[in-house]
């Protein structure tokens, strides 16, 4: 997955990726669960770089890599979901159902 970080283009390999839950915490007790955050981890293709080797030292632009990689896992889920609604309406056209 390709990134852009504070002007440079970065290959990021997703090694680890959990949606978040928002939990239930109201109804019956035993349908109730916790909230649960979302999971990323990633590794730079290309770690052998000074940027990469800059990144891998800092927490600080560690998370902000992490945020970088986040938003583009967003917008591929978003655009797998904008396809699915186009070819679900091309099908319900189809059908005659519009």
């Amino acid at each position: 997955m390709k990134i852009e970080f504070r002007g440079y283009d970065l290959e990021v390999e997703v090694t680890f990726y959990t949606p978040g839950n928002p939990g239930v915490t109201s109804g019956p007790p035993e349908n109730c669960f916790p909230p649960e955050d979302e999971d990323v981890d990633w590794q730079l293709v290309d770690d052998d770089t000074l940027i990469a080797s800059l990144i891998y030292e800092s927490e600080s632009l560690c998370d902000e890599v992490t945020i970088a990689v986040l938003e583009a896992i967003y917008k591929e889920q978003e655009a797998v979901l904008e396809d699915y609604g186009d070819s679900l309406y091309a099908h319900i056209k189809d059908e005659g159902y519009d």
